[in-house]
């Protein structure tokens, strides 16, 4: 539970970087503007939401842990844009069976060049000798 002086004491916007994009006060921020000054309960409060980020003493920040339950198969991995697909690759780290199920079911359901190419370079990083093979 907060206190009073928590709810009404401003943050020192260098200790917090934006992530994304922020709105605030009737303006949107982007990451390469600094954090606009607001009262710690706010910023508490997009910290949760994965707008803002609080920076460590070294200058460095910690990502927040994602809350969203792990993809178990290619279909759930590709449900949304090819941002949202590319970010549950790097917070998951899907298998190379996976990878490659992911691919074909990308090219064959008619996805964006961008995002087969994607797919076709995380798994020749990953390991996968032919990520255009079939993986059954």
């Amino acid at each position: 539970m907060m206190t009073m002086d928590q709810a009404e004491q401003l943050i020192d916007p260098k200790e917090w970087r934006i992530r994304g994009r922020l709105r605030y006060g009737g303006l949107v921020y982007g990451p390469a503007e600094g954090t606009p000054s607001m009262p710690l309960s706010d910023a508490l409060r997009y910290e949760r939401a994965g707008h803002l980020v609080r920076m460590n003493a070294d200058g460095s920040y910690s990502e927040p842990k994602t809350t969203r339950p792990e993809p178990r198969s290619a279909e759930e991995y590709l449900r949304g844009r090819d941002e949202i697909v590319l970010r549950h690759i790097l917070d998951f780290h899907p298998t190379k069976k996976l990878l490659q199920e992911m691919f074909h079911l990308a090219k064959g359901t008619g996805r964006t060049q961008y995002l087969l190419m994607s797919l076709e370079a995380i798994g020749l990083y990953a390991g996968v000798k032919a990520p255009q093979a079939n993986p059954r």
